[in-house]
Order: structure tokens, then sequence, then C-alpha cells
């Protein structure tokens, strides 16, 4: 398996989250205390452009997040596979308990969640750049 399609698929993701943010931006505010319904949300001008951007983000974490983990079950002993993948989920989850406590801190601190969107896509550079040394360090002959 190989991880070549990693950094553009990390890519990818940011643009489509710069377009999300660009989206969420110019979206109008709902009234106090009211949610949007699924007719009110599809007959809104900007719900095709929203989906699109979701789409895209979530077509390139596919694209980025499969072959890694393919590649992660395909690299280590076969009897170690599962715990490899295990070890990567609780990485995987700290990971996200980190993001989610960054951005309490970020929304206390004032910035916006539309604002903290350009901020995960700027994030988005240094994880294409690992993602394109893997791919050299691995997908050679080293790791076959």
């Amino acid at each position: 398996m190989s991880a070549k399609y990693a950094p553009a698929a990390v890519i990818g993701m940011g643009l489509c989250i710069v377009a999300f943010h660009f989206v969420c931006a110019i979206w109008p505010p709902a009234p106090e205390g009211q949610m949007l319904s699924l007719q009110g949300f599809i007959a809104h001008p900007l719900a095709i452009p929203l989906s699109l951007c979701l789409l895209g983000v979530s077509t390139f974490g596919g694209m980025f997040v499969v072959p890694l983990y393919a590649f992660l079950t395909t690299t280590v002993e076969k009897c170690e596979a599962a715990r490899t993948v295990a070890a990567n989920n609780i990485v995987n989850s700290g990971a996200m308990v980190v993001g989610s406590l960054c951005a309490i801190g970020l929304s206390i601190a004032g910035m916006s969640v539309v604002m903290q969107l350009l901020l995960v896509a700027f994030l988005t550079l240094p994880c294409a750049a690992m993602a394109w040394k893997l791919h050299k360090a691995c997908d050679g002959p080293l790791c076959h």
C-alpha cells in the first residue's frame, strides 16, 4: 500500500476547509435560540456549496486515512497488526481530546469557530509535509 497520495489528500482537505470557512462566514446567523429545519437548510441558497465543502473534506479525508491504515497494517508483523491499530486509535483519540481542548481555549479567548476553521486549514500544511516524508521514507525499497 502506498502513501503517495496522502500529501495531496491533506492539501485537498485544507482547501475544502478554507472554502467551508468562506461559506460559513457569509451564512446568516439563525434567530437567537432557533435551529434551522431540514427544509429550511435545503432551501437555503448556500446549502449546496456548504454540502459540497463537507463532501470534499470527507472524500479527501478518506483518501488520506484509508491508505495510511492499510500502510500501517501491512508494514508490521501480522501478529502485531491489531495491537498497532489499537495503539493508533488511542493516539488519535488523545489528539482529538487535545484538539477539542484547544478549540475550547480558542473560543474562550474570543476566536470564533469560523476563524478556527482557517487555523485548521493552515495546520494541514505541516500534516502534508509529514505525509510526504512518510511517502518518501516508506514507499521506497526499505519498506517493501
